[in-house]
């Protein structure tokens, strides 16, 4: 970071970081240069209020009042769901690719320091960020649950609430072909990986929904 503008009433800043500075190389830039920009920061900061992370520093960061982040976390408690790292928030995001803007519920006057911990140090985001792979693995690992309870007949999933939460796993439950439902989960996070790294989608890049089609049928590869 080189230079911050503060609001007279310290509840908005304005940080921006230096360009040209690159992360180590590592295998999953698949050796291309990675540049830090602001969206890493923006996701460095929520990644203290993803419930599955269980943060020992989320209740430091709570404290500085951050507007919008804290909402989100409670909706992926409330539902379930994966923390949603892609929703806007109103308190911390991204202006352009090297400039921040931080808006809290009240004044801050050390807001720098934060920024500056050792836990806040940026983390490139996108798919190859650990909360993608991380929901790859849970929902492959929830496919033969799924699938050997449709072979068996059986609609409860009580193996699926620890690996993608009650509400995903009331939603497989519900889907009329539940291995088919994981696997356009699955398909539709493969086709965000090919979006980030500019690749083109080896076929459609629609994902069917529940709805579409004849649901009914199980896909071909399952027979």
């Amino acid at each position: 970071m080189t230079c911050a503008e503060v609001s007279s009433d310290f509840r908005t800043w304005t940080i921006r970081i230096q360009p040209g500075i690159y992360f180590a190389d590592d295998p999953a830039f698949k050796g291309r240069k990675r540049e830090l920009v602001a969206e890493d920061y923006v996701y460095a900061w929520k990644r203290f209020f993803d419930p599955r992370n269980n943060s020992p520093s989320y209740s430091n960061f709570n404290e500085e009042g951050v507007i919008g982040v804290n909402a989100l976390r409670d909706e992926a408690l409330k539902s379930g769901k994966p923390f949603d790292y892609d929703h806007p928030v109103e308190g911390v995001r991204a202006l352009d690719r090297y400039t921040i803007r931080v808006e809290l519920v009240d004044p801050d006057y050390v807001l720098l320091g934060y920024m500056s911990h050792v836990a806040m140090s940026a983390v490139a985001y996108g798919p190859r960020a650990g909360s993608w792979a991380d929901e790859v693995v849970r929902w492959t690992a929830a496919f033969p649950h799924a699938a050997r309870r449709t072979l068996r007949g059986e609609r409860a999933l009580p193996e699926l609430d620890a690996l993608v939460g009650e509400g995903a796993a009331r939603e497989v439950a519900c889907a009329r072909h539940m291995p088919g439902y994981i696997a356009t989960r699955l398909a539709a996070l493969l086709r965000e990986r090919e979006r980030a790294q500019g690749e083109e989608p080896a076929e459609s890049d629609h994902v069917p929904s529940e709805d579409e089609g004849d649901d009914d049928k199980p896909p071909k590869w399952l027979h």
